[in-house]
């Protein structure tokens, strides 16, 4: 599939992003966790201090398998969208390992795709 010029950045969101674990979050009380979603001990990367420094966690985040599985689900691999969905959040996959948002989402990056390149051929001239 042909890439366009508009979607050669890389997400700030990680929804947007094609790999998880580079939206750290913190709660009240200084525990960091690699996801803002899914916040539980598997996804704890340990408490904010100068002894455990936030690059350090940082580090951690992007080497989870979490974050990698993201790219690997095979029923995104070869969608018409996938390069503005980039697979959306792992949050909300299903108890068939299926995301709930998909057929909406779809639906909508497909119209988004359509005016966008409608907007580069008019550019073009």
């Amino acid at each position: 599939m042909k890439k366009y010029l508009y979607f050669y950045q890389y997400s700030a969101n990680c929804v947007h992003s094609s790999r998880c674990g580079t939206n750290l979050m913190s709660d009240a009380i200084g525990d960091v966790y690699a996801c803002d979603h899914l916040l539980d001990g598997k996804y704890y990367l340990g408490f904010m201090s100068d002894e455990y420094p936030l690059l350090d966690m940082v580090k951690k985040s992007i080497t989870m398998q979490f974050g990698q599985e993201k790219i690997l689900r095979p029923e995104c691999q070869l969608c018409d969208v996938k390069m503005v969905c980039q697979e959306r959040c792992l949050a909300h996959l299903n108890p068939n390992n299926l995301n709930m948002l998909c057929k909406r989402h779809y639906l909508f990056c497909s119209e988004i795709l359509k005016n966008l390149k409608n907007i580069q051929q008019i550019s073009k001239g």
